[in-house]
């Protein structure tokens, strides 16, 4: 049987990283033989909010032509170190991918010329995390035939965590944002609405952020959206109302499948149409809230939907190439 290994720093707790923990979870769990790969400190290497996933590790790996190696898009540059293996490349954030690309000894074009001399030997495939993932490969000259989608999903302690005793809460209008995201643009938001309730979103533990989301009922989010964010799917599970600008994932109806009237510019024509739009939901939450009803059904769905593609693929990659 084929070893996978899925790369990935050691000792770090972010949305990547656990991701690539729950895709080898769930390979482990289908009968693969699937093992972390860490890299960076090898002593005590996995987090401690990974455990929970008793996941087989290495910190060293051969690179042979029964392996199938992941990586995450912001190790590509290692890719040129891996001759034999068949390696996937999983397109987890373009964007930090982009800001990589400046450490790096080679540029864009030139990743993807060797990612295109690879696939004359049948020796890479491309997974993606999102829509705006997937179209950004297409515009390299990726074949769609090559790229697999396989989202994410959100943490099940999380959710669970969070729907409890949803409906005892009193909810208020907190207009919820990430000060690490797009907040020169939200600061123009606060400082035109200083009547308005607005709470950042930091420092808070994960049952913190829960609670927090669970009696608010607007996050707004005009950063850059790599991928498929994490947060504002949290939010929308909680019961907020979601208000985006069109950066990155967030242009596309797959990644942020919300209404276009809740996605704006972010630009400062558009301010006192956001806030006017903020005051509205605030006004008429009862019923706004029911828009978002098919984004909370698909977050709700993710991970059974990543273990039908998780599946699918893997027996399409051992078994047909």
């Amino acid at each position: 049987m084929n070893n996978i290994y899925i790369a990935c720093p050691s000792k770090v707790a972010t949305g990547g990283p656990e991701l690539l923990h729950q895709l080898c979870y769930k390979l482990n769990k289908f009968g693969y033989n699937a093992y972390m790969f860490y890299y960076g400190e090898s002593d005590n290497p996995v987090h401690e909010r990974y455990k929970i996933y008793n996941n087989k590790y290495v910190t060293e790996l051969s690179d042979s032509r029964e392996n199938i190696i992941i990586i995450p898009e912001i190790n590509i540059a290692e890719m040129l170190l891996i001759k034999e293996s068949k390696l996937i490349i999983w397109w987890l954030s373009v964007d930090n991918f982009l800001v990589h690309l400046n450490s790096f000894p080679y540029d864009e074009e030139y990743m993807f010329e060797n990612i295109n001399e690879r696939k004359k030997e049948n020796r890479i495939i491309h997974l993606v995390q999102s829509e705006y993932a997937k179209e950004y490969l297409i515009k390299n000259k990726i074949d769609s035939n090559e790229i697999y989608y396989l989202s994410d999903y959100l943490n099940n302690a999380f959710i669970k965590e969070n729907q409890a005793n949803k409906q005892n809460l009193v909810r208020y209008p907190n207009v919820l944002y990430n000060p690490k995201k797009g907040f020169d643009f939200t600061i123009k938001l606060i400082e035109a609405s200083p009547e308005l309730n607005w709470i950042k979103l930091e420092n808070y533990s994960p049952r913190e952020m829960s609670n927090i989301m669970k009696r608010s009922m607007i996050y707004i989010d005009f950063g850059n959206h790599p991928g498929k964010d994490r947060i504002p799917r949290e939010a929308a599970i909680s019961g907020c109302c979601i208000i985006t600008g069109k950066r990155g994932a967030a242009a596309n109806s797959v990644d942020i499948p919300i209404n276009n009237e809740y996605k704006f510019e972010a630009n400062d024509e558009n301010i006192y149409s956001i806030i006017d739009k903020i005051k509205y939901i605030i006004k008429n939450y009862d019923s706004e809230i029911n828009k978002f009803k098919h984004y909370r059904n698909m977050i709700f769905s993710e991970e059974d939907v990543f273990e039908r593609d998780v599946e699918k693929i893997f027996q399409y990659i051992l078994y047909n190439n």
